[in-house]
This record gives C-alpha cells, structure tokens and sequence, in this order.
C-alpha cells in the first residue's frame, strides 16, 4: 500500500509577545495524524531528527494554555501503558514523560506503534503554539526506551511494503504531500538523483549524506539585490542541485524581533542560510528552506536519500 498524508505549512508560526510570527514564515510544515480510539487528533510536525512520535499530555496542556491539542489516556480504549519513563534532550529544549502504545492512524489506514506522551518540557518551546508534538522519521531508531521506528511497525504490520517516504513539496512550498511506501513516477514525474548515506557517521540514526561542497560567490547583500545574488550548487556524487536566491531568502514584513535580518525597507530579508553550532554532529544541515523547492525520498532499505527538481 501507499499512504498519502497532506501536509500543511503553518501560516500562524509562533504568536504571542514577541511577535514573530514572520519569522517563521515557510519553515514549519505539519501534517493531520490521529492517535487512539476514539480518535484524538494532533497537528504533527514529521521530523527526520527525531527518533519517535511524541505528543503533549493532558497535564502539559494545563501547564501550557496554547498547547491546542493533548493525548487524552482515559480518553482511548486501545492504549497500552508500558510502564516506562521518557527522556529526550532536543538542541534547545528537553522532553519527560512516558512511552504509551496505541493505534496511529491516517484516512483507511492504520498501525500500532510505541510513542511518548509528554509530561514536561524544559527549555524554549514555543512552537507548541502551532504543532502538537513531532512524528519521528529517523534512519533507524536511537532512542533506548523503543525497539523501533514509526516506519518499521508500518512495515511489519504490512501498512507499507517498504521503509521509503518521499515529502513531495509543490508551488515553491507553499503545498506538499508525504508518501510512505512505494514511490512512483505517479507522485514524482521528473528524474530522481540518489545519493548513498554516509558511512561511519557520528550520528547513525540520522540521514547524513556526503556532499563535495556548495558553490557560490558572497551572497549576503540587501533585498533590493536578490536578483543579482549567485545561485549556490550542491555537488553531490554525481549530480548537482542547484539552490535560487529567491529560494534562498525569503521576505517578511516588519518583524522588530527578528534575529539576523537585514533591513532595508519596510520589508525584511531573511537568509535561510546558519551556520551550524559549535560541536554540531555534521557539517550542516539541508533543512526545509532547501527541501521545499525539491521532492526528496528516504530510502532506509538501501540507505540512500534520492532528489528531483519540481515542475514548475
């Protein structure tokens, strides 16, 4: 089988206080999963790097006003209590809690998979103002207190035949639809451009790749001169993708808060482009500002990540 979710940008971003709401404009994207039975429905961010589903509690939502969506325990009749505590430190926050097993559902289909119910959060989480919680896509599963990734119990349950999932992002991002199990010319018509995982990688639960190194001349220079900014390519094995400027920057509104912005006018640009922290676990990232202008696919079965440019 193959399962289509639609996936949603979030258009609200963070609110509140600061007002940054622009900020986050086009980089966080979400998709509808329900959990349980009854079903109780969660906003989901699908997350590479997160080794597991994990939602907000009832007792965090009384912690947290905006949290808009919480696990209910007593509210499903198919959950499973395994008796187990829950840790997990994210670069700017900390999740505690508890591993519950239960049904995860999309339209016509469904599986049981182990996921964390969150108690407490530490740290800075605003983004529980948008999503309720992560759904972990990781290359395989590193995180002690679970046997196995979201996508293994799909294909041991025989919801999927193979450990694959595509995000397949169209109008410059501004829609996308996730794809698990087969990927065809059905959901991809232009040519696909794989690349092997790294091997030895100091993170192997994550999808690392090698790459020969972007190029490109100096590109940090105000809105008024986006079109004259280079294009940055990625040189990949045997293939390269190249990255626009107006790919590469995108343009808010005033945001007083904002942090590396450049203003030159009543509208801001805002490079998508950081550099990586001190001690970080690879050379960079190829985060959502690169992947919403290809459609990329996970291949965990062969360990090889594949890319092909949108139609325009």
């Amino acid at each position: 089988f193959r399962r289509n979710v639609s996936v949603d940008r979030d258009e609200r971003g963070v609110l509140g206080p600061n007002r940054i709401e622009q900020c986050q404009h086009n980089t966080a994207y979400y998709g509808i999963v329900a959990i349980g039975y009854p079903p109780q429905y969660f906003k989901l961010v699908f997350d590479t790097g997160s080794p597991n589903i994990w939602v907000g509690s009832e007792k965090l939502a009384r912690n947290l006003p905006y949290l808009q969506n919480s696990y209910g325990l007593g509210e499903s009749t198919t959950h499973l209590d395994k008796q187990k505590t829950y840790y997990m430190k994210y670069p700017d926050y900390v999740l505690t809690g508890n591993v519950i097993s239960d049904i995860v559902r999309f339209p016509k289909h469904q599986f049981r998979t182990e996921f964390a119910v969150v108690d407490n959060v530490h740290g800075q989480m605003d983004r529980l103002r948008s999503i309720d919680g992560h759904f972990g896509l990781p290359l395989k599963q590193s995180h002690a207190r679970f046997k196995s990734t979201p996508l293994d119990d799909m294909v041991s349950q025989g919801m999927i035949s193979r450990r694959t999932f595509a995000f397949i992002f169209s109008l410059a991002g501004r829609a996308a639809t996730l794809v698990f199990g087969d990927i065809s010319m059905d959901h991809i018509p232009t040519k696909l451009y794989y690349v092997f995982l790294a091997k030895n990688s100091p993170a192997p639960s994550h999808w690392t790749i090698p790459i020969s190194g972007p190029s490109g001349k100096d590109y940090i220079v105000d809105c008024h001169s986006i079109e004259k900014m280079p294009t940055l390519v990625f040189h990949f094995a045997d293939f390269q993708m190249a990255w626009n400027p107006s790919q590469y920057v995108d343009q808010a509104s005033l945001c007083r808060t904002c942090v590396s912005i450049l203003l030159v006018s009543p509208i801001y640009c805002r490079l998508t482009i950081h550099p990586t922290p001190p001690g970080h676990m690879a050379d960079g990232n190829l985060g959502i500002s690169f992947l919403r202008h290809f459609a990329t696919v996970f291949d965990m079965d062969n360990e090889q990540v594949g890319f092909a440019k949108l139609p325009m």
